[in-house]
């Protein structure tokens, strides 16, 4: 969705969220949970190909994932 767009992705991660309203809950308890907010990425001069596609979603996922590590929630 976003290769070859002029459109801003902005990476973030949830700390908290699985204790705040674990699996199987009807409602949220009452818990801290942060949202961590990563730099901004524009893939605009990125190719629509499949190869770049899986390439830019691999890349999210590691950014995301790196934000959760660098704030002790993994």
């Amino acid at each position: 969705l976003v290769a070859g767009r002029d459109v801003i992705v902005v990476p973030c991660f949830i700390d908290g969220s699985f204790k705040a309203w674990p699996k199987g809950w009807r409602l949220p308890r009452p818990r801290k949970v942060r949202l961590i907010v990563g730099s901004p990425r524009s893939y605009r001069a990125r190719r629509t190909d499949k190869v770049d596609i899986y390439t830019i979603a691999a890349e999210l996922r590691e950014a995301v994932n790196e934000l959760g590590e660098t704030n002790g929630s993994h």
